[in-house]
């Protein structure tokens, strides 16, 4: 039993590179003044699945920047740098109280 996971992406893909051998094939032996038309309807429906799957990629690559932008916000910046700052504020003052407890 196989156990790579395959997406539909790339299981639709060996699939075209399959009739893409086929038709290969196919087009050896006939000959190339007359191109059937199903030829015609295979190029169109390749490019189309070819353009959806850049336009999806487009669109999932949209959608990770506006979250990075999102994540990357003013608000989110200064509270970051005010707990920075407590945080070094507040080791200052512990060691400065052990230092003080020291003498």
């Amino acid at each position: 039993m196989n156990q790579d996971q395959y997406t539909l992406r790339e299981i639709i893909q060996q699939r075209f590179e399959e009739l893409d051998a086929h038709i290969s094939a196919l087009d050896a032996v006939t000959t190339k003044t007359s191109i059937p038309s199903f030829l015609n309807t295979y190029g169109s429906l390749k490019l189309k699945y070819e353009l959806d799957a850049l336009t999806e990629a487009i669109k999932e690559l949209e959608d990770r920047i506006v979250i990075m932008e999102n994540y990357q916000t003013v608000q989110r910046f200064a509270v970051r740098q005010i707990v920075t700052i407590l945080f070094t504020a507040l080791l200052v003052t512990m060691g400065y109280v052990l230092s003080w407890y020291m003498r």
